[in-house]
């Protein structure tokens, strides 16, 4: 190469950096958005604590008993005695009539009397005395809660059918007598076992709605 030539020179490429965004950037939004939900859900935690025991037994009991969803037990309430229309329950033990009463926390007292009495006169009647051991009674904070629970030794209804025994008539009788005199409405659960259905037009759901149904009357 001739001295007289200058020499070729390389392209240079200058990459300039943008000034970072400043410090106000958008995450501010999310944390105000948090301290907001936060706010709302300790202003409505305050608003059912200032309420009265009634009002918060309610709300309570709105989220413990949502209708039938996968999963949960259908609820019956039986007009007759207060309450609306019934809707059949599942399980994978047999269970039949369980009047609640879940709007009356005052009459605790009363309640634990109707127990002791129903008690009382099951194991005094020779013909229900048998079965006294099915009979679960207890009072919550719902109300006062009786579960009829079948065992192989006794069945409250014919395998598989709606059909009341005799003892399971007599006991319901007396179970009635003595839930006439709370003030509570009632609530009654039907309940069957997993035993399948060659019919598809006649279910579990189906005999459940029939057996609380036929506790009703």
């Amino acid at each position: 190469m001739s001295p007289s030539q200058p020499e070729p020179t390389e392209p240079r490429i200058i990459k300039k950096k943008k000034g970072g965004e400043s410090g106000h950037g958008g995450a501010w939004k999310v944390a105000y958005a948090d301290f907001v939900t936060a706010m709302m859900a300790l202003f409505i935690v305050l608003w059912i604590m200032a309420q009265s025991q009634s009002i918060r037994n309610n709300v309570a009991q709105y989220f413990k008993n949502p209708g039938i969803l996968p999963g949960a037990t259908g609820v019956m309430e039986t007009s007759d005695m207060g309450g609306d229309m019934p809707t059949p329950g599942h399980s994978q033990e047999v269970q039949t009539p369980a009047p609640i009463t879940p709007d009356m926390p005052s009459d605790r007292g009363s309640m634990e009397e109707v127990k002791k009495r129903i008690s009382e006169i099951i194991a005094q009647l020779p013909e229900i005395s048998r079965i006294k051991d099915q009979v679960e009674i207890e009072v919550t904070d719902e109300g006062l809660r009786i579960e009829l629970l079948d065992r192989e030794t006794f069945h409250f209804f014919d395998v598989g059918s709606a059909n009341v025994k005799g003892e399971t008539k007599n006991l319901l009788a007396l179970i009635a007598q003595e839930l006439g005199k709370l003030p509570n409405r009632l609530i009654i659960e039907g309940h069957t076992d997993s035993r399948p259905y060659g019919s598809q037009n006649y279910t579990n759901w189906e005999l459940s709605a029939d057996r609380a149904n036929a506790a009703r009357r």
